[in-house]
């Protein structure tokens, strides 16, 4: 399916699905065509390619930057849109927030948060929640907050300058966007291919 949407043209694209019986082209929205793009999206959860290893991090998009540029993120995005504007079965363990980000619209990332993070970073995030109004340096920071801090490229001391609170929110934005800010972003072009003057981001909100 990945190859076929990477050369679908518009009128291919918008075209109502049909399978195919020996010459006989036949619609069949609820039998044949829902069974097969459902089986794929149920693949693409674990979809590995052998170059680059997996596409999707369980409910999200991949964080590494090598997924990021190839043309799988795009070409996933462009199939996305063309499930949903012939409401076909779409990926239901996608997190509701990447659908939000394509889409533009805001999330609950407080909410989406919890089902993207492992349990270590839940630990973090409780003990920030907790300091949400205390100057870092006035605390004992945890080990793993200063090592997640390291990670992503803040030290020690500009991590102490920092209210709980505030840091709470720049992992949560950075888990959900910044380090995969790449690989959303090929989503998004893919659902912004242009159908007759309206891209397909804006077909689909329609």
């Amino acid at each position: 399916m990945l190859a076929w949407i990477d050369g679908a043209d518009i009128n291919t694209f918008i075209q109502t699905p049909r399978v195919e019986f020996g010459t006989e082209q036949v619609i069949d929205i609820g039998g044949g065509i829902n069974d097969t793009v459902q089986t794929f999206w149920d693949q693409a959860r674990g979809w590995s390619c052998r170059r680059i290893g997996r596409i999707f991090d369980d409910r999200t998009i991949s964080r590494r930057s090598v997924v990021g540029n190839s043309p799988y993120p795009e070409r996933f995005g462009k199939l996305l849109g063309w499930t949903i504007i012939h409401g076909l079965p779409g990926p239901m363990w996608l997190a509701p927030y990447v659908l939000d980000y394509m889409f533009g619209i805001e999330s609950d990332e407080e909410k989406e948060v919890v089902g993207i993070v492992h349990n270590s970073l839940h630990e973090v995030l409780n003990w920030l929640k907790g300091k949400a109004d205390d100057l870092l340096k006035d605390t004992d920071i945890p080990e793993s907050l200063l090592a997640y801090a390291e990670e992503i490229d803040i030290g020690r001391e500009q991590l102490r300058e920092f209210k709980g609170g505030d840091f709470r929110r720049l992992m949560i934005t950075h888990e959900l966007y910044m380090c995969r800010s790449g690989n959303l972003a090929g989503l998004r072009r893919g659902m912004d291919v242009n159908l007759d003057g309206e891209s397909l981001c804006e077909v689909c909100i329609y």
